[in-house]
Order: C-alpha cells, then structure tokens, then sequence
C-alpha cells in the first residue's frame, strides 16, 4: 500500500485548500444536524425539567362555591377528606382574592396558608424573591402580571378588594358592585415569578396574579372575601380521579362547581403538546437538513474525486492495483470527513444555547450549553459512517471509470427541441442537461436537478405551512371562537344583557352561551349552548350538522376520536342532578376554548338538551358578533358605558398548539435559508464542473461558428434547464409535504384544519428560481466563452 499513501499524502498537499472546503461542509452540516435532533430532544424533555424543579402537582381542584370559600373550616375538612384518598400524598390550599390594581387587568391575589407554593408548584423567582412567610405586606407578581401592570422589583402594588358579603352576592348572580368595597392593600413587589400556567401560549391578562405570604391569609381573614379554592395534591400514579371529584362534589352540593383535574388535562397537557409539536418541527427541520446536506456533500465529494480522476493513469503507470488507486482516491477526503464531523460536533454542543426554541424557552431552567452525548456521538457516528461509505463508493465509480471514453455524445432528449424552432445556444444548454456525459466528459446533472428539487419543495412547503398558519390564526372561527367578542358582564346577568343589547344597530348578533361538565360516554367534558336573542349564531362545524333536538349532539374532533364513534353513532350523556339521555351524534365541531385548556374536546347540544341533562349551567357568557366594519376600539369603549360590560380578556386566544407553530416561523425560514443555500451550491458545482469538463466541446463550437454570447448563453440555458426540471418535482412535492405537515402539526388540535394554497407565492418561487439560475450562470459562462478554440482543443 505504499504507492496509495504516497498518493494520498501528495494529494493533501496539493488539494489542500479543495479538501478543506469538503471539510467546511461538512462540519456545517453536521453542526446543522446534530444541534437540531439535540434541540429537539432538549424541547421533549423541558416540561419534565420544569415540574421536577418546581415539585409541580399531579393533580388540582378548583372549587367555586360562597359556603366553602367564605369558611375555613370548611375548606380544611375539604382539603383532609381528599389527602385521604388512595394515591393522593399531599394536598395544599391556596385562596384567591379579586383585587382592583388599576387598569384594564383581571387581577387575583393569592395566599397559601399551607404552603402551597413552597410543597406544591413552586415558583421559580425570574427576579427577586418570594415572600417572606410572615410577611403580610410584600408580594410576588407572576411575569404575566408584571408585564401587564408594569411593575418590578421594588415597586409598590395598591390592591383594593372586596367584602366577604359581595363575593357572595357574585355567586348568587346577584351583580358586580359599583367598585372595591373591601380593605385596601399597599404591597411592596419582592419578586417577578414564573407559575407553569405561564409555560402556555394562550396564558393573558386574564392570568395575572400576586402570590402574598402565608400570614395574609390570615391577616385578611373576615375582611376580604375568598372568590375562589385551589387545591393541589401529589398523587401516585393511577390515582382514582372520580374518588377525588365524589368528595368535591359531597362538599360543594348540586348547585355550585368543584372540579378535579389531573395534571395531564389542566395546563400540562396543553404545553406538553405544544412542545411536542414543536419537537417535531424541529426534528422533521433536522430531518430534511440531513437529507439535503448529505446531497450537498455528496455533491463537493464528487467534484473532489472527479477532480482527482485524471491522475488516475498516473497511478496505473505506476503498477498500482485497482484497490490502492481506491485507497488513494479515499483517504483524501476520508481525512477531510473526519475533521468536519468533529468540527461539526463542537458546532453543535456550540449551537445548543439556542434551544429550547419559541415559548418552550420558558419553561427551561437550566439554559445554556448543553452536551447531549446520545445524539453527539450516535449522530456522530452515522454521519462519519455514511460519509465514509459514499467516499468509497465514489471513489470505486471513479477509478473504475478513469480509462472510459471522453467522447461526447449528442442528447438525442435535446435534438427535438431544435427541429421545434429552439435557438443553438438552447439546445446546446438542455442537452449538456440530459446528457451528462461519461468518464471524462461526466458531470453531476442529476445532482444539480436533485439539489433544485430539494430547495424548492422546501421552500413551496414552508410557503404552504406558514400561509395556513396565518389563515387559521386570523379566523378566530376555524379554532372554535365563532364570534366577535365575549366580554363579562359587570351589571347584570348574561341573558338579560343580551336581550338588552338585541336593538343595538351595531350588534349583529346576540346571544348566551351556557356551558357545565357532563359524562358523555366514558369521558367528563365541557358542553355548550347558545341561546341566540337577536340574529344568528353558531359553532364551527366540520361535518355534519348542529343539534336541533334535545336528543341530539355534536361533539369535538378528538372527542369523537376518543370514544371511537362515528356520525348516527347514539351515546349516553348525564350530568349532576340532571336526567341522562341517550343522544344521536349529529355532527363534528370545534368546542369553544372558554372553560377547557384541552382543544378538540367537548359537546355542543341545543338549549333543551343541554336543560335537559343539566338543568344548573354553571357558565354562563354573553357572547357578541358585530357589524362588519364597525369601530372595534370605539364599540367596545360605547359598549362598557351603555351596558356595564368589561372587554379584558373578551376575544379569542388560539390554542396553544396554534401559537407554537407560528413561533416555530424562525425554525422554518432557517430551513428555508439551507435548501436554498444546498441548492445554490449544488447548481454552482454543476456548472463549474460542466464549464471545465467540457471545454474541448465548447472548443469545437467556437470552432463551427459560435461567438462568446452563445457559449455564455449555453452555460445559463444549462442552468435554467436544470432549475426548471427542479421546479417542475419540487411545486407538487412541496404543496404535498406541506399539507401534509400541517395536517400532521394540528392533528390534536380539533380545529378546522383545511391547508391553504398559496399560488401567488408559488408562481414567486418559480420566477425567483429561474431568474436566480440565469445570474448565477453569469460567472461559469464568462469563464466558459474566455480563450481561443485553437488553444482549448491544445490543452485538451
């Protein structure tokens, strides 16, 4: 082997700059690569981080009822009788308290006074600290209440709060009081924290709270009313839920709502899907990454051997077999291989910082590098093995090839064009294309079509998810929000609102819509009616049609799923001192988002149905749809005056999932930015390699009568040509991935999920492809017109 390692070692000295360049490539690559599968194993696994640190609960409760808030020995019994269930290992209260702050901010003030915030759901401080357990006048906002109030460390919060008698008279529907009629607090601000309902996307003002010490509790107690009861328990796995709602519902009575929810249905299960899909998307990234980079190495390989394959005969004269001309042809670029993934290796752990991406950033509590050894050296390893096996593939194709013919032949693909009118410089161009030539004379044609392929299905495809992305989120109606506002009701109820406000000329439609759990089949879920007092109003329905009778149900996409039913399909449904019935499954729909962080899932009956099997709706909303035109600002503002009305948190949030994957916008134009580059790279190649290779045929025409501009216009027709066929597999191929993407992306969401196409920006990517081909053949074509024939054909 002696003669391939003096080979070998002569051609690192005299390719040194062209192997480094391999070598570049592929350690970009690789960095690409690796830190996208480790970034996505990094976002599964956040979620999991963060409730180990925070010693998050496995299940909660949330009771609203004026006996039980307005007694605490009420709410200890409550919190006893549910540590005794089997499986549950610690539970813990905490109290809210409604507070004016100022501004246009749903505000609650919350205090533990069994620690709930120490044993269950620990904050974790973003700034600051906590509150002193004995403090009773310092407070810690959540980041969603600071950002929204405008306060920090160090300021001071004024909370005005109301009498225990007025929280009761809230539940008894008896009406908003005028303003705050209980003490008021001065708070200083010792912390701004991060609560895992924050980890959502759909997490607003509406989530805007304090967290005071133990001792306010106990300092507030007869002075400030209670409007609500948090219990939250650790539980061992396979704890018997329904064990825990039967003694919050002994408690709490018919009349009033204590609901138990385990830690995958409250706001856990909304982020960890999000996350999920997120995971995904910067897998499948990785994924394609991989595939179009491996083109993209293939390609600067190639050019490397075919580069090395005219030495070849020196090796034969030599007495060098087959196999050491192999070897000699392998260990150049074997050497340069091996450098770039351990290059690409460091680029990785380097790019790591970037991840977790979009909103799963919050919940990460250690950022910073992060060395994923799994994924580095399993990643690593593939990498470097395939690279391997392609360099030696390659470099058996070019020795095997070295001593075949050089000869050019005519594309017999090409000739018809010219007998169709085609100019020279056409035809010349499309059949340098379809022919790709042999020993010599061969050039990388398909992969400069494969390249362009690859870059614009990439490109069609991110075009197709991000236009659907932007459709779905700016039609509130496709995610379950099927009107235009739902503000709260300060005056009076929701019904009487309603009918008041039927005669307003800038109201389109007005209605109530009444919501309460109940059983449907083997699964507990929200269900809603609209009782409709002026125009028309309804839900999003995917197929099928609303109930009209009391027997009959429409039910969220996921729902059906769960219960494995079908259109025509009959369930039972019941509810707390409501009758059940059997219902006829009338349609698919997409269930509000109002008292559910769990889209996709719920019922929709009609006003006697839902009477029928809960005769007490416990939400009850006004819900609005406007004028087309009108001045949302300025209606609001009238609507607050003339009817008492609060418009905080009144419009639609997507869901979380939704929002994920607009923040995934980033991920997907960076994947765009690389295919666009491998395309462009492989395209150059292409034609550096053509433009040199094929010198004595450029020779010749010149000879017969071809001037500078016809050879130049030859190299632009080659890579108009290629580009074209690129364009022609990639506009469906990425239409088809795209739509599948996004439909793979919202599965789990419910909501109506018909994928946009977007043709102007398709026609776009066509016009930019062909036109950027052309200008990138300005450089290979002036190289390919410079010399004389006489010379070329010489030095050929």
């Amino acid at each position: 082997m002696g003669v391939a390692w003096l080979l070998s070692r002569a051609e690192l000295r005299r390719r040194l700059a062209s192997l480094a360049g391999l070598a570049g490539i592929v350690a970009v690559v690789t960095a690409v690569v690796l830190a996208g599968a480790a970034g996505a194993r990094r976002t599964t696994s956040v979620l999991d981080r963060f409730r180990d640190e925070t010693r998050a609960r496995d299940l909660s409760a949330i009771v609203l009822s004026p006996d039980l808030t307005a007694d605490l020995a009420l709410t200890e019994r409550l919190r006893d009788e549910v540590a005794a269930v089997e499986g549950v290992t610690g539970v813990s209260r905490a109290f809210g308290y409604f507070a004016n702050v100022g501004g246009d901010v749903d505000f609650i003030l919350v205090s533990s006074p069994d620690g709930y915030y120490d044993t269950i759901d620990r904050a974790i401080a973003v700034d600051g600290r906590m509150p002193d357990s004995d403090a009773v006048d310092e407070v810690a906002l959540n980041e969603t209440a600071a950002e929204a109030l405008g306060l920090g460390v160090g300021d001071r919060l004024t909370a005005e709060t109301f009498a225990p008698d007025t929280i009761v008279d809230l539940f008894n529907g008896e009406g908003f009081p005028d303003g705050p009629d209980g003490p008021t607090f001065g708070l200083d601000v010792v912390g701004v924290v991060r609560t895992g309902e924050e980890l959502s996307a759909t997490a607003d003002v509406a989530n805007a709270a304090g967290i005071t010490s133990p001792a306010f509790a106990a300092e507030v107690e007869g002075e400030a009313g209670r409007s609500v009861l948090l219990l939250g328990a650790h539980a061992a796995p396979g704890t018997d839920i329904d064990a825990v709602q039967r003694v919050l519902s002994e408690q709490v009575g018919e009349k009033w709502e204590a609901v138990a929810v385990p830690v995958g249905d409250d706001y856990v299960g909304e982020v960890s899907r999000a996350h999920r899909t997120l995971a995904v998307g910067i897998a499948v990234f990785s994924g394609v990454a991989a595939l179009a980079g491996f083109l993209a190495v293939g390609q600067a390989l190639s050019r490397q051997n075919l580069l090395r394959a005219p030495d070849d005969g020196v090796a034969r004269g030599l007495g060098a077999t087959r196999r050491m001309r192999t070897v000699a042809v392998v260990l150049p670029s074997a050497t340069a291989m091996a450098a770039g993934v351990a290059a690409g290796v460091v680029g990785a752990i380097a790019l790591s910082p970037l991840f977790p991406l979009s909103i799963a950033r919050r919940a990460e509590v250690d950022p910073g590098l992060r060395v994923d050894v799994p994924v580095l050296v399993l990643g690593g390893g593939v990498v470097l093995a395939g690279c391997s096996l392609w360099t030696w593939l390659s470099a058996r194709s070019v020795v095997r090839r070295s001593g075949g013919s050089s000869s050019p032949r005519t594309s017999r693909s090409a000739a018809p064009i010219g007998r169709w009118g085609a100019s020279l410089p056409m035809t010349v161009g499309l059949g340098m294309v379809l022919e790709r030539g042999r020993g010599r004379t061969a050039v990388p044609a398909r992969s400069a079509v494969v390249g362009a392929a690859v870059a614009v299905t990439g490109v069609v495809g991110v075009a197709v998810f991000l236009a659907t992305t932007d459709d779905a989120q700016s039609d509130p109606g496709r995610y379950g929000w099927a009107w235009s506002s739902s503000p709260e009701v300060l005056s009076q109820d929701s019904a009487a609102t309603a009918a008041v406000m039927a005669s307003d000329e800038e109201i389109e439609a007005t209605a109530e819509l009444l919501g309460g759990t109940v059983e449907v089949g083997e699964e507990t879920i929200y269900a809603y009616a609209l009782d409709v007092q002026k125009g028309s109003m309804g839900f999003t329905v995917l197929e099928g049609d609303l109930p009209t009778g009391r027997n009959e149900v429409a039910l969220g996409r996921r729902t059906m799923d769960d219960l494995d039913l079908a259109l025509g399909d009959r369930v039972e449904a019941s509810a707390p001192a409501g009758a059940a019935s059997e219902l006829t499954v009338v349609g698919v729909v997409v269930p509000p988002l109002l008292d559910s962080t769990d889209p996709g899932r719920g019922a929709v009956l009609s006003v006697d149905g839902l009477n029928a099997i809960r005769p007490e709706t416990f939400s009850n909303y006004l819900v609005l749809s406007y004028v087309d035109g009108v001045d949302r600002v300025a209606l609001e503002e009238r609507l607050t005056s003339d009817y008492g009305l609060g418009f905080v948190a009144s419009q639609g949030t997507p869901p979380g999932q939704l929002q994920q994957l607009d923040g995934m916008r980033s991920v997907l134009v960076a994947l765009v930015v690389f295919l666009v580059a491998i395309g462009v790279i492989g395209l150059l190649h292409f034609l550096a390699v053509s433009v040199r290779r094929r010198r004595d045929q450029f020779a010749v025409l010149r000879s017969i009568g071809f001037v500078r501009g016809q050879v130049r216009r030859s190299v632009s027709w080659q890579a108009v040509t290629a580009t074209a066929f690129g364009v022609a597999v990639g506009l469906p191929a990425g239409v088809i991935l795209g739509r599948a993407a996004w439909l793979l992306a919202v599965r789990d969401i419910g909501m109506d999920d018909t994928p946009s196409t977007p043709w102007l920006a398709f026609a776009i990517v066509a016009a930019v492809a062909l036109v950027g081909a052309a200008v990138l053949a300005l450089a290979p074509g002036r190289y390919a017109s410079r010399g004389e024939p006489a010379e070329m054909l010489r030095a050929e």
